[in-house]
């Protein structure tokens, strides 16, 4: 780490990616890049392990104080901080590198660390920590359900009766042997 730039006490307040905070100074957030970290995109497009960043990002930081350590950038166009990030001894930009949450990149003039963060880069690739692990291929499962089918039923067509097809009232009493066909028996059935 540079020894000889400037350094600041801060709360990160919140977490916003995993190779970004906010941090508060003497009452007013800064928004804080890490210096020498790529990490995964959290919001469209999402991006692989991007959530894993994240929460690891979060579970470093998040509501703890951190010392700043500033490179040569004070404050890139886009409204961050470069910074080295120190917490409780621990190099956050070197640790999120070395569990693979972030691809190490080299922003000139701010190159202080890049052999370190490189060095852990390496190591999270050979061991396939984070990002640097085989990314999953779906596969799916066809799993067979049962569905409903109706069965087909045989309709007949209504024949035109003039007379009542049997006696419905003593239906009970009626045998096979009360009707002359079996077509005689079924009409007085579906009549009754």
């Amino acid at each position: 780490l540079p020894g000889n730039t400037m350094r600041t006490q801060g709360l990160v307040t919140k977490v916003l990616s995993g190779d970004s905070i906010e941090v508060l100074i003497t009452n007013q957030t800064y928004p804080v890049r890490y210096i020498g970290l790529d990490s995964p995109n959290v919001v469209t497009p999402l991006e692989w392990q991007g959530a894993q960043a994240l929460s690891f990002n979060q579970a470093l930081v998040e509501g703890k104080h951190v010392t700043l350590i500033q490179d040569v950038t004070d404050q890139s166009a886009d409204g961050f901080f470069p910074r080295y990030v120190l917490k409780d001894g621990t190099f956050v930009n070197y640790e999120i590198a070395l569990q693979g949450f972030g691809a190490q990149t080299s922003s000139a003039p701010d190159t202080a660390c890049d052999n370190a963060l490189i060095a852990a880069q390496v190591e999270a690739q050979n061991a396939a920590r984070g990002i640097w692990m085989a990314t999953p291929v779906p596969t799916s499962t066809i799993t067979p359900t049962a569905t409903a089918t109706k069965k087909a039923v045989k309709t007949r067509k209504p024949t035109a009766t003039l007379a009542p097809a049997c006696n419905c009232l003593s239906r009970r009493a009626l045998t096979c042997s009360s009707f002359g066909s079996q077509s005689e028996a079924q009409a007085c059935f579906e009549y009754c």
